[in-house]
């Protein structure tokens, strides 16, 4: 290929020209106005402004946000509140510290049997390679009749 050649799909290379190649496909555009007269027409001066501003503080987003400040959400707190004397639940009994809590001295208490296995029955949370006891009531099957060891489990039942 030569520098400046057009490169044509080889699937269009047979293919006639069915259209002008001065041709333009889609929509045309019109011309719109431009952002500086937009922005321009917007700015309101004298009577235009306070009527306005008379016709935007009827809604509400214009009284809980006005420009220029933060949002009022209108919170009626409780006299404790205010003055910063606010406790909120219950005190305790010891003081305890929240790294001891987190990471106990003593390391993090063992686990019982029982917990372990109501773990595993609610969470299906077993140890790895560890096989899962699906506890199953064999001698309710009346094929089985109660020994799955020696049953062959598959087609011929």
């Amino acid at each position: 290929m030569e520098p400046g050649q057009i490169q044509v799909h080889p699937g269009l290379q047979d293919d006639r020209k069915a259209v002008d190649y001065k041709h333009s496909f889609g929509r045309p555009q019109y011309s719109s106005d431009h952002v500086d007269t937009v922005i321009k027409s917007q700015n309101l001066v004298g009577l235009a402004d306070k009527f306005n501003d008379t016709l935007e503080a009827q809604y509400k987003s214009n009284k809980n946000e006005p420009l220029g400040k933060s949002m009022s959400r209108n919170y009626v707190w409780p006299e404790a509140a205010q003055n910063g004397n606010a406790v909120f639940g219950l005190p305790s009994k010891d003081i305890v510290n929240a790294k001891q809590i987190l990471y106990p001295p003593k390391g993090a208490a063992g686990e019982t049997e029982e917990h372990a296995q109501m773990y595993k029955r609610t969470h299906s949370n077993y140890n790895p390679g560890e096989q899962r006891a699906r506890e199953y009531d064999w001698n309710a099957n009346p094929v089985i009749q109660g020994k799955p060891e020696t049953h062959s489990f598959g087609f011929g039942e």
